[in-house]
């Protein structure tokens, strides 16, 4: 057999089989993400203006009309809802216990709606997404775990974290209180921060929009930058 014909065999076998790994693929994803396959459960909770997010725990926090929680789970799998406890104003957030599931990528992720929530903790290796939340005044204390808010206004934020991440993402902070400990913050270009304070140490770093006034101290380890 000639070396071409050789060649284009092995490009016609080398094709099929990439269409074929491709529409496989293109099945299995469409079962992870197909909502027909999805059913979402519901409970209401007391009310709570605190929330504690437990080693592990991953969930959005949104404003709603009334305090609760919803989650999804897959129809053809037992429904394995986020424990949490509300307890003196404050609602507890545990991990979702992962359960042997077909889609090893599949997470499944809370949403928590509220009413009024002025703090948030945030412990070791929890994950808290800020989402459609708008508040006047919170308070944010960190240790280990990673942040992401996108906001409108707000009026004041004081945020007090150790060893973790955090993302800001909206129009204005009047007021923004750091302290920061071998932590990353970053808030976006667009944002306009009217008073900016605080202070950074042990490898801390801050990107932050250019703001009114700036009294921050960093140690030799750390640093911050203002965008134009």
């Amino acid at each position: 057999m000639k070396i071409s014909n050789i060649i284009f065999i092995s490009f016609l076998i080398f094709l099929f089989g990439g269409i074929t790994l491709l529409f496989i693929g293109s099945k299995y994803y469409k079962g992870i993400n197909d909502k027909s396959n999805f059913a979402i459960q519901e409970k209401k909770t007391p009310p709570f203006s605190v929330v504690v997010a437990e080693p592990g725990a991953i969930f959005y926090l949104k404003n709603g009309k009334q305090n609760k929680i919803k989650q999804s789970y897959r129809k053809d799998a037992v429904p394995n809802f986020a424990p949490f406890v509300v307890r003196n104003d404050t609602l507890f957030m545990y991990s979702v216990k992962k359960e042997q599931s077909k889609e090893p990528y599949l997470i499944i992720v809370p949403e928590v709606f509220c009413v009024n929530v002025k703090s948030i903790v945030a412990k070791e290796n929890s994950d808290v997404h800020l989402e459609k939340f708008e508040t006047d005044t919170l308070s944010v204390t960190m240790n280990k775990s990673r942040l992401d808010w996108r906001f409108d206004t707000v009026t004041q934020v004081s945020i007090k974290a150790k060893e973790s991440n955090i993302y800001l993402e909206g129009e204005k902070i009047e007021n923004l209180a750091v302290k920061l400990d071998k932590t990353k913050l970053r808030a976006a270009a667009k944002i306009r921060i009217d008073k900016l304070s605080g202070s950074l140490k042990n490898d801390s770093g801050g990107d932050f929009s250019l703001s009114n006034s700036v009294h921050l101290d960093a140690d030799k380890t750390s640093n911050y930058v203002f965008y134009n």
